[in-house]
């Protein structure tokens, strides 16, 4: 699916144009890939490939470390190495299927798919080769 950037929320209004006006009406659902939004000059440096070539637009999950701890904390290791508050992701789904929202729908994205691994909670799986 198309690639989507996961943005530290602290540098929301350095990537996505109007973050401070269109955050309280949208905050929630920025937090899972679903709202579309026109970035800056600096995301389209620091996420170019997480960006739309075409239109400059980014979908991008917005992370705070009360969301989810332990990504959170890759995250700003990656940040203080890199100096950047985001980086590349993407959706769990095949084209033209709803993301994966339950283990069941994420191991059989996982199985119908070019993915070679999944990691889920605690745990890495690959597929046999």
């Amino acid at each position: 699916m198309p690639f989507a950037p996961t943005i530290l929320f602290h540098w929301a209004d350095k990537y996505i144009k109007n973050w401070d006006m269109l955050k309280n009406k949208i905050y929630d659902s920025s937090k899972y890939m679903i709202l579309g939004f026109d970035s800056t000059e600096l995301a389209q440096k620091h996420l170019r490939a997480a960006i739309h070539q075409k239109d400059k637009t980014l979908r991008p999950q917005i992370l705070e470390e009360k969301d989810n701890p332990d990504i959170f904390n890759i995250f700003k290791l990656y940040e203080k190495k890199t100096g950047m508050g985001g980086m590349m992701n993407t959706s769990l789904n095949i084209h033209g299927y709803p993301l994966a929202g339950t283990l069941e729908q994420s191991f059989d994205t996982f199985i119908n798919s070019g993915l070679k691994y999944i990691a889920l909670e605690n745990y890495l799986i690959s597929k046999k080769t």
